[in-house]
């Protein structure tokens, strides 16, 4: 490989990395959520994009408040116009909630997956402690930027 196409930032893959991240689930303003058996994400890195996927079950709830905050194995950067924002795959299932829908992950410059949902007259909101019960499980799959 080398760098010779101009106007590119780099063409060389500089890091391949494969491994497990147990995240930690908070509220944006506090708390958290306890993950039970199942707690895994599996990610591959290469270069810059990092590919995610597992199964969370969570168990209990420790005073969470503000939005979901699902945390990543790489940090997000800051880039142009939010072209570090993307959108991860989620299925969330026994979340006790009655009017989630079309719900999606989104990465943020927080370093974390927050979980939006989007309703039939396009009004969103980002999914907190007043939407979901104490005991639920999600899926989680898709790809980011990192630093």
């Amino acid at each position: 490989a080398n760098g010779n196409a101009g106007g590119m930032t780099s063409e060389l893959l500089d890091d391949y990395e494969e491994g497990y991240h147990v995240p930690t689930i908070t509220g944006s303003s506090s708390g958290s959520w306890t993950l039970g058996t199942y707690n895994t994400l599996a990610y591959t890195k290469i270069g810059r994009v990092v590919h995610i996927q597992g199964y969370i079950n969570v168990t209990s709830e420790s005073s969470p408040s503000g939005s979901l905050r699902i945390s990543l194995p790489f940090a997000i950067p800051s880039l142009t116009d939010d072209s570090n924002s993307s959108c991860i795959s989620v299925s969330m299932r026994s979340h006790g909630g009655s009017s989630l829908y079309n719900v999606a992950g989104v990465t943020t410059s927080n370093s974390v997956i927050e979980i939006i949902a989007v309703n039939g007259s396009g009004t969103a909101n980002w999914i907190d402690d007043g939407d979901i019960g104490y005991e639920w499980n999600i899926r989680i799959g898709g790809s980011y930027i990192a630093t």
